[in-house]
């Protein structure tokens, strides 16, 4: 089943492994959405935002 990984790893460590993992993709995913949107944000002159209610 795991037969992809090169080094196959014990059963109790695929599950926390595949969280870190994807944890760590989240995180840097929101990581780079701030800071793009900081980016954003700098870049644009603030203009009052009308369109909300």
């Amino acid at each position: 089943m795991f037969d992809i990984l090169p080094t196959p790893l014990p059963w109790y460590l695929t599950g926390p492994l595949m969280g870190l993992i994807i944890a760590g993709i989240i995180a840097g995913i929101t990581l780079r959405d701030v800071v793009v949107a900081r980016q954003m944000s700098a870049v644009t002159p603030s203009v009052p935002e009308v369109s909300h209610p």
